[in-house]
């Protein structure tokens, strides 16, 4: 008789290791969801890479921190070769960081080289047009900083003073680190960048001799520094600074964080919703 139980007492001993397995099943499943649904609730942000004429590609981790430390998940983009590619790219992503670097061809905005103060990376031009392009087709929301704004810029048909120094008689090239606040800039009232910051004077850190001259289509100047000098613009989904606020970030000063938040907030809505 005893031989004849053993069999129930292994159904009953499987059929609970069954049991336990699959709730440990279960349980991991409702775990590894959760931390899927939660990574998806974050805003996907590309940011492009710096692109040297021999192919070399750099970015700053600063960038990246600000994009993270702002709520969403950074993606740094190669240099891209190709309207196709860029939209698969694009594709993969919520909103778009168009980063610092060298100056614009000033063919894109139909001027001549005005002198040796003008450096270019052609490669980078043309990958950077081809993701500005793509990415106001596809209504994804933009931050241009430094560079980048004026890229932005110039692929809205604006145009840019090519050497402040020059043609303006004003330097914007700081000697003070680069999380250090160099200069004021005023704000204007109503704007969308005034909205988030909600003051009417800040200081910027300062790294670029050229700036916007005309703006383009749709473009909004919305900051200013003290000496006339475009410092920043709005249009619908788009925002532009000539500073570097991912720079200050890194030192500590937050002062611009609301700025990133509220990019990475409007990544995340539909594309209907305007800032």
């Amino acid at each position: 008789m005893a031989g004849k139980k053993r069999p129930h007492k292994n159904r009953q001993t499987k059929s609970t290791m069954i049991s336990l397995f699959r709730t440990l099943f279960l349980t991991l499943l409702v775990v590894i969801s959760g931390s899927l649904r939660t990574a998806l609730a974050q805003p996907v942000i590309g940011i492009s890479a710096s692109v040297s004429q021999n192919g070399t590609m750099r970015l700053s981790a600063d960038y990246a921190d600000a994009v993270r430390k702002a709520g969403g998940i950074p993606i740094v983009l190669p240099e891209v070769r190709s309207e196709e590619e860029a939209d698969k790219l694009l594709g993969l992503v919520d909103g778009l960081v168009m980063t610092g670097g060298a100056d614009i061809q000033p063919a894109y905005y139909g001027e001549s080289v005005l002198s040796e103060t003008v450096e270019c990376v052609p490669v980078r031009d043309s990958s950077d047009f081809l993701l500005v392009r793509t990415a106001l087709r596809r209504a994804l929301p933009i931050l241009g900083i430094c560079r980048g704004a004026q890229v932005l810029n110039v692929a809205l048909g604006g145009s840019l003073y090519q050497d402040l120094p020059t043609q303006c008689g004003v330097r914007h090239y700081q000697r003070q680190p680069d999380e250090t606040p160099s200069h004021p800039i005023l704000l204007e009232r109503g704007s969308w960048l005034y909205g988030i910051l909600q003051r009417d004077t800040l200081a910027v850190n300062s790294f670029h001799h050229q700036s916007v001259k005309r703006p383009g289509k749709g473009v909004r100047i919305c900051a200013r520094g003290l000496d006339g000098v475009v410092e920043a613009f709005e249009g619908e989904r788009i925002i532009g600074v000539q500073f570097h606020p991912e720079k200050l970030m890194a030192g500590g000063d937050d002062t611009f964080l609301p700025l990133l938040q509220d990019f990475i907030r409007l990544a995340g809505q539909p594309k209907s919703i305007e800032p």
